[in-house]
């Protein structure tokens, strides 16, 4: 009997991510499917087994889904339809299409956990959230301390999983009755926070010994090119986002709507043609740029890059 499940999340099929299911798929002797958000539509899997994100399956489970993008806010969900169909699984992993496991193996990733059977939940960033996390809010009516994780990818227990499932259910039932999107938790407030408070062990992925990952290699600032990670030395830590293509291009446009560092954004598109994109395609984007992002204006204007929110310049 397998008692592991890997769950590639992901709301689009293309080469690389297929490149990445196979590395998964042959890393250990596990469950594995693609955890697939079709709330839109149905998206093909290319012959890979799949957890179909559907409206029809949330509602199966009682999950809340008044608002769009509600599938890929909570990422807990899908792990909530895998348990329900690997249901003698003891361990479910969810890992996000841009995270890379920098080893030379996924294998040699998966070995780490060899013995941490005690442990119900795995996550990079878990602590504590201070008064000024942006989702404190949607958790602090249910416990005095909130806690906060970074979810591109985690490992759960099967028991965490029936505990969340049980809570999301309970909160859904008071959400129907007065929905407020605002206040609905995403996946790293809801599954920290509950787990923390509920007598739960949980770990961050840096307290099994030597670090997993850093602040520079796994973070939500800014997107790393796929073509700048293959030039890495193998440094065993994990790296978020790592995007390629038309997809790291609209990462790089979301974050210049936000910073408004059009300049930078240009340059940063002007220097991966050839590696991401062709010239023509980079003169294209270039146009998207300046026809959708405003530049920085008044004291946001006289910071340094860095210091903007998710700076543009982790790509350069």
């Amino acid at each position: 009997m397998k008692e592991t499940f890997i769950g590639l999340r992901t709301h689009f099929v293309d080469e690389r991510v297929l490149r990445l299911a196979a590395e998964l798929r042959d890393a250990t002797d596990c469950e594995f499917a693609l955890v697939l958000d079709e709330t839109r539509s149905e998206i093909d899997s290319q012959g890979l087994p799949k957890i179909g994100l559907t409206n029809a399956a949330l509602d199966r489970l009682g999950l809340y889904r008044g608002f769009e993008g509600a599938a890929w806010r909570c990422g807990d969900y899908g792990l909530y339809l895998a348990k329900q169909k690997f249901d003698r699984c003891r361990f479910f992993w969810l890992i996000e299409h841009d995270v890379r496991l920098n080893f030379r193996s996924a294998a040699e990733f998966f070995e780490l956990f060899r013995g941490a059977d005690a442990t119900d939940f795995f996550a990079a960033g878990l602590r504590e959230a201070d008064a000024h996390w942006f989702w404190r809010r949607s958790m602090s009516a249910h416990h005095a301390r909130v806690h906060r994780c970074l979810f591109p990818i985690v490992r759960a227990s099967a028991r965490a999983l029936d505990h969340l499932s049980g809570r999301r259910r309970a909160l859904c039932a008071e959400a129907a009755s007065a929905p407020a999107e605002a206040l609905w938790a995403n996946d790293e407030a809801f599954a920290a926070t509950e787990l923390m408070n509920g007598g739960f062990v949980c770990r961050d992925f840096n307290a099994l010994g030597a670090p997993l990952y850093t602040k520079k290699s796994f973070s939500f600032e800014g997107p790393i090119a796929q073509s700048e990670f293959e030039k890495k030395e193998i440094d065993r830590l994990l790296y978020h986002p790592v995007l390629h293509g038309r997809h790291l291009f609209e990462k790089i446009l979301r974050m210049t709507r936000s910073n408004g560092d059009v300049d930078g954004a240009i340059a940063i598109v002007r220097g991966l043609a050839g590696r991401e994109w062709t010239a023509a395609e980079a003169d294209g984007y270039v146009a998207d740029v300046r026809a959708h992002c405003r530049p920085a204006t008044g004291w946001r204007a006289r910071l340094p890059r860095w210091l903007r929110r998710d700076a543009t310049t982790r790509l350069g």
